[in-house]
């Protein structure tokens, strides 16, 4: 079993680069992005766009788990 988190919750307000810092500081393993965050993932962004965010968790030891859309 792996620890992650969901940034519904307490990552709502950090960037890409400081959701993956703090999971690697803390022993996170993954994390789920949940729309309208800080981190500005949504499911409007452009290829290049997406790649990026594919490139920083690929870089890194944390997984991106999943991504969860909220529309209110």
């Amino acid at each position: 079993m792996k620890l992650g988190l969901v940034t519904y919750n307490m990552a709502k307000d950090w960037d890409v680069p400081t959701i993956i810092k703090n999971c690697q500081d803390t022993g996170f393993e993954g994390v789920e992005l949940r729309t309208t965050h800080a981190h500005k993932v949504e499911v409007e962004l452009s290829a290049s766009q997406r790649e990026e965010i594919r490139q920083a968790f690929g870089d890194s030891p944390v997984e991106l788990a999943g991504l969860g859309s909220a529309f209110d």
